[in-house]
């Protein structure tokens, strides 16, 4: 797990779980895909372009511009660049005084959220996190269940109570169990080719066995 550093300005900097076992950055195959959309923003980095706003509420649906505020996206993009965790990344960063928008392609969904959640603890606005997640070519669920087993047994977690299902990149988790698996659930979101997790496990309630194996193991603790 990284280490808590401090910015120049006094701020934290958001410590991402298990970042630090990440694999190494691939870089080439990021780059081939990243540029793979003609049309897409990133091709026009110091231009003006209109782009449909994607926040609901009380911004109305209707074209903002980029780099209308360019001191304000400078300093985000000189977090991203500053970051020992995102700096080998290419995230650019869009934005003006109502929203923010930070795109580009990392390797895990740990990543991608770690990316939105230390915008949020410099600035107070609404981020559009429309990063993407390399998968390095094809990459079918069969391969993201084996990487995401091997991410669970390299941290030693406990989750054979677990039934786990991929489809499309997406993990589910079903099953009872009286084990908090956040854990499991931070490392699963470092394997390569996960898209999203979604929780469906229920609270089970202890047995007699199970009181009576965990006082055994205190005692011995103790």
């Amino acid at each position: 797990m990284g280490k808590k550093e401090e910015y120049q300005d006094g701020a934290s900097r958001l410590d991402l779980r298990y970042l630090d076992n990440a694999r190494p950055r691939e870089s080439k195959s990021q780059e081939t895909q990243l540029h793979s959309n003609e049309h897409s923003i990133l091709d026009n980095k110091d231009v003006k372009t209109p782009i449909e706003s994607k926040i609901e509420g009380d911004v109305k649906k209707s074209q903002v511009y980029q780099a209308t505020d360019n001191d304000l996206q400078n300093k985000i993009q000189g977090i991203f660049n500053n970051d020992t965790n995102l700096a080998n990344y290419d995230i650019r960063v869009y934005c003006n005084q109502r929203q923010i928008e930070i795109t580009g392609i990392v390797d895990a969904l740990s990543e991608k959220e770690y990316a939105q959640k230390l915008v949020q603890t410099h600035y107070d606005l609404p981020v559009v996190n429309s990063i993407s997640i390399s998968t390095d070519g094809h990459i079918v669920d069969k391969d993201v269940e084996q990487e995401l087993i091997e991410e669970l047994n390299l941290r030693n977690l406990d989750y054979k109570e677990l039934n786990i299902k991929v489809n499309d990149g997406v993990v589910t988790l079903f099953g009872e169990t009286n084990n908090d698996i956040k854990d499991v659930i931070a490392a699963i979101k470092t394997a390569r080719g996960v898209t999203q997790v979604q929780n469906l496990t229920s609270h089970k309630e202890p047995t007699l066995d199970d009181i009576f194996h965990s006082q055994v193991n205190n005692d011995k603790e103790d």
